[in-house]
């Protein structure tokens, strides 16, 4: 999986995390991979809830 393209890391439990990035094209989804290999993931940095940085965004005022 390359990294060059925004990821989706999402927390599994405390331990497993799995990451999954979306290929586009013409604005629509043509690929997605997945891993959930601990290996190949643990250099990636704490996942951030997406959804509440977006709300307080919106709240004070930004784009999303």
């Amino acid at each position: 999986m390359s990294l060059a393209f925004p990821v989706l890391l999402e927390n599994l439990s405390p331990h497993q995390r799995a990451a999954f990035l979306l290929r586009a094209d013409d604005g629509r989804i043509q690929t997605i991979h997945s891993t959930v290999n601990p290996d190949k993931l643990r250099h990636l940095d704490q996942v951030s809830d997406l959804g509440a940085r977006l709300r307080a965004q919106r709240r004070s005022g930004g784009n999303p």
